[in-house]
């Protein structure tokens, strides 16, 4: 309640102040058939669901001289709250730039997937880390600009390595680290360069952290002195009239500890062994992440399109990359998956239907299992305004 209060005033205060103001909204409900195998699930079973997808939002835009400004809410049926996804202010000067507040952090690396509340085939070739507090420098024109952007830091749970052992039990995260260890020496840094012409788009960008566990705070010797995870993206968009392409690739290492959650975006992972005879070392071994996603569309007219998509990633955290190379903990095989969507939008003024069939397959775990796959069918409902 406090929140949509706070939200409240602040659009009339703004409303008041500023000269252009723009509503918006999106209602989406989803009907989904899921269909998993006996590897998936441990049995073979179908199952429905039909809710609220939480990419429904409700936001305004500010428009006043050189300043522009957007604060949007998200729904989350699930926890049945209210979120506040976006809220940013920008100030356009001669050349350059500042946007200061929670936005995307600079290139949408998302496919068009409506499944999983707009999934986007996030972890199996796509990335996301979500809308994240940030100051971010622009400088060019819109067609043309480079950008930096310095966010908060993510969860620093997630710089915490996972644990595992030889039997195929994991922890998360090492007994006995805890986020009060973390020194952190360089926050979530991005930088990029978007090109915008009328047949391409171009949109490189590489990202960095760096941070370190505390020795004076841990009860056992620590790994490596400063911890790295970085990133490099390339996006290239063509576009031909009613047919569009998308294409995408990314490599990067520890990408999960800077809050990329897809279930290939894997963490630093450590495990223990005795190093010496009375000290127990944290060995660890660095994620390598490596995916991308092709996706393609067609414009028939401007009520009905087509767009399929399919995605693969991979990670690699093998024994080749364990510092020391402790026989007794090992993952035996990359953790790869892969996804694929097909859909249609049938729009009629603010009302769209979206049919989509889709599959994911888990391919093996790390370990070497058969993780199975999952099959989906249904429509996503949706009203714009």
């Amino acid at each position: 309640m406090k929140k949509i209060l706070f939200i409240v005033i602040l659009i009339v205060v703004c409303t008041v102040l500023v000269a252009d103001v723009t509503f918006y909204g999106s209602a989406r409900v989803g009907f989904w058939y899921e269909m998993t195998d006996e590897d998936h699930a441990n049995g073979e079973r179908m199952s429905f669901d039909q809710s609220l997808q939480e990419d429904s939002h409700l936001g305004v835009d500010f428009t006043h001289r050189n300043v522009t400004g957007k604060v949007e809410v998200g729904f989350d049926a699930s926890n049945n709250r209210i979120n506040i996804d976006y809220i940013w202010g920008r100030r356009q000067f001669k050349n350059w730039a500042l946007v200061i507040g929670k936005d995307d952090f600079g290139s949408n690396l998302l496919a068009n997937q409506a499944f999983g509340s707009g999934l986007g085939l996030d972890g199996y070739g796509a990335l996301t880390t979500g809308p994240v507090a940030q100051v971010r420098i622009e400088v060019g024109l819109e067609r043309d600009m480079f950008y930096i952007t310095f966010m908060d830091f993510p969860d620093r749970r997630l710089m915490l390595p996972i644990h595992h052992t030889n039997d195929f039990v994991e922890s998360d995260p090492v007994p006995g680290t805890r986020v009060d260890q973390i020194d952190i020496f360089l926050p979530r840094i991005m930088i990029g360069y978007n090109v915008e012409h009328p047949v391409v788009r171009l949109m490189p960008m590489a990202m960095f952290m760096a941070w370190s566990m505390n020795e004076d705070y841990m009860m056992f010797e620590p790994y490596d002195d400063i911890s790295v995870a970085w990133l490099l993206s390339l996006t290239n968009e063509l576009i031909f009239d009613q047919l569009k392409f998308r294409i995408h690739a990314h490599y990067g290492q520890n990408i999960g500890n800077m809050g990329f959650a897809g279930p290939t975006h894997t963490r630093m992972v450590g495990a223990f062994y005795s190093k010496h005879a009375h000290v127990s070392t944290l060995n660890t071994a660095h994620s390598v992440n490596l995916g991308g996603h092709f996706a393609v569309s067609y414009d028939f007219t401007e009520r009905f399109n087509l767009n399929a998509g399919i995605g693969y990633a991979t990670t690699d955290t093998s024994s080749e990359r364990w510092v020391g190379r402790p026989e007794d903990y090992f993952y035996s095989h990359n953790d790869d998956r892969l996804a694929f969507y097909l859909q249609s939008v049938f729009k009629v003024n603010n009302f769209s239907v979206v049919p989509e069939f889709g599959m994911f397959q888990e391919r093996k775990s790390k370990f070497g299992e058969e993780e199975g796959n999952k099959m989906y069918f249904g429509a996503q409902f949706r009203f714009d305004f």
